[in-house]
């Protein structure tokens, strides 16, 4: 029997189902296991709604914020056993039996889970395999998490199996016992300047010889200022010469009445010209995004040429940008490019500049070292961004050469608090020293229907710009603001990067050029003076 498809076609749950929901989630928070077996073996809800129950703990972040802890995969651990006993075969199921018996040392029924999910994924259709890759995240969130804090090497290759049972692409991507191909840069090379005929995008400047007025900017960020990158873009800002700086404190959904009354007061006590928020925490305000909206409002009533900018930091969920009604702003500064929805739509299209505002407010450097064959991973590991230890567990298994730094970021560091400007500067001395640096996606999502959607982050230009040779995961959407194999070197597998490794060390002197053109194309199109001026032009002239 096919839950999946029979609870599709009953109606939408009436109220005692709705009340049964209600209790599993309060019973799971509380950690109430004997009540929770109660109420799952009392016989009064049939296998749709214990099923439904079971999509609802492994999907909802909302009740149990930050990640699936260890009791989360619990409950759906119990949900899965008593549904298997049953006789019922769905890939949920087995999902959170494997995971579960992972999770709690049941290695019986990891081991029966495993295998029934193996068979399931294979029968998915394409579309069925996207639903599946969704579900599995936050399951491979807690997985890590317990494998982490455990120190468990064991439990990191046993996630790493249930990830490849259930999401086919994987078991292509990490497979460390793959043969090494050979690589050709010239082939590498030809890929890269094809999709970059249609892909690659450099904002104009502001016309030549055209004066840089002394604009008034005031940033106004959220919580944490995402690791000073709105402290870094006001340097950057004033280096350019604007008169930039921050709204003391940071934005808050709890204190948004009294931050926008400041915002209002220094908007015109200091004749504000550019008011920027970061529009991806902004639009998490809820209910309370409707008093930033009316602050602009009032705001702009007093002076019509007020322009208003979002930044997109670490997003690229384009329900969010719908969710954020563009006319809030005058534009929208992303580096993540849009899919063919948004291009399509002229309302959201005119309004998007693709600009990469998370490296700005650090001095570029210019290769001063000579090339080592190794890879530097300096980066964060944390539940949002599971994917990139699953990537450094591969790696380290098929024994590449590389050195890691993880879970180094924290805004409690000592330097961080002092002043995050001196903590990215110290991140990207680091790149600079490494020589080789290694970037992993933003999401690492591939999908058997539609194709790879992996998206690239900071660091992708970071280490451009910090003077390293650049290794990089395939993004397609880094194709609009560099060129595979001229300026950086890609892979899309673990065996894929064994031979980019095998080949710098036996390449030196290309590996070098390619270097050497990918960090001078980097300082002339991106650096901060040039992102700057992409906004400068973007905002005040109209024939964007």
């Amino acid at each position: 029997m096919d839950i999946a498809n029979s609870t599709a076609q009953t109606a939408a749950p009436v109220r005692p189902a709705d009340l049964f929901l209600e209790t599993i989630f309060r019973l799971d928070a509380e950690g109430d296991v004997a009540g929770f077996n109660r109420l799952v073996e009392s016989g009064r809800y049939g296998a749709e709604h214990l099923l439904l129950a079971l999509r609802s703990l492994l999907v909802d972040w909302r009740r149990q914020p930050g990640l699936l802890a260890a009791r989360r995969l619990r409950s759906t651990y119990i949900l899965a056993l008593i549904l298997d006993k049953a006789g019922l075969r769905d890939i949920l199921i087995s999902l959170a039996l494997s995971a579960g018996g992972l999770a709690l040392d049941r290695s019986a029924d990891e081991a029966r889970g495993l295998a029934l999910l193996r068979a399931q994924a294979d029968a998915q259709s394409p579309e069925q395999q996207f639903v599946t890759q969704q579900m599995i995240n936050p399951v491979m969130a807690a997985l890590l998490n317990i494998a982490l804090s455990s120190s468990s090497q064991d439990k990191l290759l046993r996630a790493i199996e249930i990830l490849q049972a259930a999401v086919v692409p994987y078991r292509t991507l990490l497979d460390w016992h793959a043969p090494v191909p050979l690589l050709s840069l010239a082939e590498m090379r030809q890929r890269g300047q094809e999709r970059a005929r249609t892909a690659l995008a450099i904002p104009p400047l502001p016309p030549a010889g055209v004066p840089r007025r002394r604009r008034r900017v005031l940033m106004a960020c959220g919580e944490q200022q995402h690791r000073g990158i709105p402290l870094r873009m006001a340097n950057s800002m004033n280096s350019y010469g604007w008169q930039a700086a921050l709204l003391p404190g940071v934005l808050r959904p709890e204190s948004v009445q009294d931050d926008c009354r400041s915002i209002a007061d220094i908007c015109r006590r200091d004749q504000i010209e550019l008011l920027v928020f970061d529009a991806s925490h902004v639009i998490k305000f809820g209910d309370a995004v409707a008093v930033v909206r009316e602050t602009i409002a009032r705001l702009r009533q007093d002076d019509p040429d007020l322009r208003v900018l979002g930044l997109m930091i670490d997003s690229d969920n384009e329900m969010e940008l719908a969710a954020l009604q563009l006319e809030f702003f005058d534009g929208i500064v992303s580096y993540f490019t849009p899919s063919r929805n948004i291009l399509e739509n002229r309302h959201y299209a005119r309004r998007m500049l693709y600009a990469p505002v998370h490296s700005c407010g650090w001095q570029t450097h210019m290769p001063d070292r000579p090339l080592l064959p190794r890879m530097l991973f300096d980066a964060t590991i944390n539940t949002r961004n599971w994917m990139r230890m699953i990537w450094i567990t591969a790696i380290e298994q098929a024994g590449l050469p590389i050195d890691k730094i993880l879970n180094m970021f924290s805004y409690d560091h000592p330097l961080f608090k002092h002043s995050p400007t001196d903590y990215y500067a110290a991140y990207r001395q680091r790149i600079a020293e490494a020589t080789c640096g290694l970037s992993l996606s933003s999401n690492g999502v591939v999908h058997a229907q539609w194709g790879d959607d992996r998206r690239f982050n900071g660091r992708s230009l970071e280490v451009l710009l910090s003077g390293a040779l650049l290794v990089q995961e395939v993004c397609p959407n880094l194709d609009c603001y560099l060129i595979a194999g001229e300026h950086y070197l890609e892979f899309s597998t673990v065996a894929e990067l064994a031979a980019v490794m095998r080949w710098i060390a036996d390449h030196r002197e290309e590996a070098e050029e390619v270097r050497q053109r990918g960090c001078a194309f980097a300082r002339e199109h991106w650096r901060d003076e040039r992102t700057i001026g992409y906004i400068d032009r973007f905002l005040y002239f109209s024939d964007r």
